[in-house]
């Protein structure tokens, strides 16, 4: 199946994402950014109408963090979730305070993907 990877027609709205950024979103992405982990993540990356918070195209994983949540965005990420599942991308969902308070096993869960 093609879709398209970052459409152009997203730019703006990466670019608010990015400027925008949570400090738990800046602390995973000092982490990861540069191939530290030995594969390439970009942020706020687009599929179709989503704006992943990061993704790794060689390896076709899409990190999220979570901040609070309610129902509807629950219900949002599951559908979001399964969209990605039938692209073949593999979903990982951290809570914010786990990148605070955990992100040694955070970034190892990462590597086990690799």
């Amino acid at each position: 199946m093609k879709f398209p990877y970052n459409s152009p027609l997203m730019v703006d709205r990466r670019r608010q994402l990015r400027a925008q950024s949570s400090k738990p979103e800046d602390i995973l992405w000092n982490q990861i950014k540069n191939n530290k982990l030995g594969f390439k993540f970009r942020r706020q990356y687009s599929i179709q109408s989503y704006v992943l918070d990061f993704f790794c195209p060689e390896k076709r994983i899409n990190i999220e963090i979570d901040g609070r949540q309610h129902a509807k965005s629950l219900e949002y990420d599951q559908y979001r979730d399964r969209y990605m599942n039938a692209l073949d991308i593999i979903v990982l969902r951290f809570s914010a305070q786990r990148i605070f308070h955990d992100l040694d096993t955070v970034i190892k869960e990462i590597m086990s993907l690799s």
